[in-house]
C-alpha cells in the first residue's frame, strides 16, 4: 500500500516505509549469505530486496532527493552483502560486476517505459489522455521535444511523475523517441545512465 503525506503533498512516508523494510531484510540477506553461492545471494536481493525499491517507484520516486539517497546507499549494502566486499568496494565495479542498475537508473528507465507506453496507447484511455503529443509540423522544426510541458508553477508540478517523465523522455536523442516497439525502446534505453549521486 502506498502512502503519502497528505501535509506536505509528499511521498517522504512512502520512502522511508521501503527504506525501513529493506533494512529488516538485509539483516536476513547477510545471515544467509554464508550459507549460499553468489547466484543464489542474488536472486535473493532481487526477490526480498529489489522488489520493494521496484514497487510503484513511478509513482513515489521524484520524492525527496536526500530519502532517496538513503534508498541507494541501501541498495549498495545489500550489493557488497551478494558480492561479499568491503564497505569501500567501488560502487561502479559493484553494478558492472553483479550486471545490476543503481536505482537511480532503473526507476529513470521505468519512467520512460511508462511515457512510451501512454504515447503509443499500451495503457487506458484514461492515462494516455494525460500527456500531450506536439503536432508533427512542430516536431521536425524542434525534435527536442515530443510532449507539450505546461510551464510549472509549482515545485509540486516539477516533481510529479508524468512531468518529470515526460521531460527525461523528450530529452532523448530523436531517435530512441521515434521507436515504435516497445522491446526495441527498452532495449535502446537500457544502458542510459541517469546516475543523480
Amino acid at each position: 500500500m502506498l502512502t503519502m503525506d497528505h501535509c506536505n503533498l509528499n511521498w517522504k512516508q512512502q520512502i522511508e516505509s521501503v527504506r525501513l523494510k529493506v533494512v529488516r531484510n538485509l539483516h536476513l540477506l547477510r545471515r544467509a549469505r554464508g550459507f549460499i553461492d553468489r547466484p543464489t545471494a542474488l536472486l535473493l536481493y532481487q526477490t526480498i530486496i529489489q522488489s520493494h525499491f521496484d514497487y510503484c517507484c513511478t509513482t513515489w520516486m521524484n520524492g525527496h532527493l536526500t530519502y532517496l539517497r538513503r534508498l541507494q546507499t541501501l541498495q549498495n549494502r545489500a550489493l557488497r552483502i551478494v558480492l561479499q566486499v568491503e564497505n569501500r568496494f567501488n560502487r561502479q565495479t559493484l553494478y558492472a560486476t553483479l550486471d545490476v542498475d543503481c536505482l537511480f537508473d532503473r526507476w529513470k528507465r521505468q519512467e520512460l517505459l511508462l511515457i512510451f507506453k501512454l504515447l503509443n496507447n499500451l495503457l487506458p484511455h484514461s492515462l494516455c489522455s494525460r500527456i500531450e503529443k506536439k503536432e508533427n509540423i512542430y516536431i521536425i522544426r524542434n525534435y527536442n521535444n515530443i510532449i507539450s510541458l505546461p510551464r510549472p508553477k509549482s515545485n509540486f508540478l516539477k516533481n510529479s511523475t508524468l512531468y518529470s517523465a515526460s521531460k527525461s523522455f523528450n530529452s532523448l536523442p530523436q531517435d530512441k523517441r521515434l521507436i515504435t516497439s516497445l522491446k526495441l525502446f527498452a532495449s535502446a534505453i537500457s544502458h542510459i545512465s541517469f546516475d543523480n549521486q
